[in-house]
């Protein structure tokens, strides 16, 4: 053979290679059918119906599914934080009655964190076994909230800082500590207005 021969076989070689890298192969040649296109509307969906299906198994008292099926709904990243708050409320439930304090005290905590104005309801709120642990995370909450409040730089008068406790208070639902030092700021604006 001439070297103009292997040159031309050479380059007749490079060029096939260089071809077949651009070959484009089917998808899920190994076997495996390629996974199908997702969109948000899919996600969304089913991160409600997931939502639904867990406060339904709650209902009916089938805790640990219910946690699944919640989990598997916040998984999704799609709910809305008002549907969040409610699937972490339901997880905190299902923690609860399933003797779990630590992860139920969690949920009720992300749920703070979702949204700081979460609020069970009234019956919610007195139930036996997660009433208790709903308000001790609430107050706890509150009281992390207060120490994050900057206090002022100039020291307010003794009057103005009870009124200043008290509305921190009253933000916090705190309504009985509230009422007294509000009460208590009156009563001191209506001494020193007598004296005067």
């Amino acid at each position: 053979m001439t070297t103009d021969r292997i040159a031309h076989v050479a380059w007749l070689a490079a060029a096939a290679l260089a071809l077949a890298a651009c070959q484009q192969f089917p998808i899920g040649t190994s076997g495996q059918a390629a996974a199908p296109q997702v969109s948000e509307d899919t996600l969304r969906d089913r991160a409600n119906e997931q939502l639904a299906a867990g406060i339904k198994q709650y209902d009916a008292g089938e805790y640990d599914a219910a946690v699944k099926s919640l989990t598997d709904s916040l998984d999704h990243g799609m709910l809305t934080k008002a549907d969040q708050s409610r699937a972490r409320k339901y997880l905190a439930f299902s923690h609860c009655v399933s003797g779990r304090e630590q992860q139920c005290r969690g949920e009720f905590r992300k749920a703070f964190e979702i949204n700081p104005d979460f609020a069970l309801t009234p019956a919610e709120d007195g139930h036996p076994i997660w009433g208790p642990i709903y308000r001790d995370v609430r107050t706890q909450l509150i009281s992390e909230r207060e120490a994050a409040v900057r206090k002022p730089l100039i020291p307010l008068a003794k009057a103005e800082q009870m009124l200043s406790d008290g509305v921190v208070k009253y933000d916090a639902g705190d309504f009985a500590s509230a009422y007294t030092l509000l009460e208590a700021r009156s009563r001191k604006a209506s001494r020193r207005r007598t004296t005067r």
